[in-house]
């Protein structure tokens, strides 16, 4: 494993809803730094949202410089609930749903950059 710090900031994409979630995996593991979701303004037009969303995912990267970012996720909204519990040591599942997904992508991402290390 790489002595450098990673950041992970994954993103469950939406209009409406956009969860995120930013993981930290140093030598001591990996660590939740923070999840959670940027909502718009449901009937604002699209438009607005999409200039709302920028905002939010650029007000995070700002924040935390991540050093990848990932998107994309497919099972159950409550399976991954349930996995990033279990596999991140929450105390409750992560809410909202989006924010379960971001944190699952942000950890898929990870675990690839990790075993991309150990091939090379």
């Amino acid at each position: 494993m790489s002595s450098e710090p990673l950041i992970i900031l994954g993103i469950d994409p939406g209009t409406i809803v956009t969860g995120y979630g930013i993981l930290l995996m140093d030598h001591t593991g990996v660590k939740v730094l923070d999840f959670g979701a940027i909502k718009p303004h449901k009937k604002a037009p699209l438009s607005e949202r999409y200039v709302s969303l920028f905002e939010g995912v650029r007000c995070l990267v700002e924040n935390f410089k991540p050093t990848a970012l990932a998107g994309f996720c497919g099972a159950s909204k409550f399976q991954v609930q349930s996995i990033m519990q279990q596999l991140l040591g929450l105390y409750s599942l992560p809410e909202p749903e989006d924010a379960a997904d971001a944190l699952a992508i942000a950890l898929c991402h990870l675990h690839r950059s990790r075993l991309q290390e150990l091939i090379v």
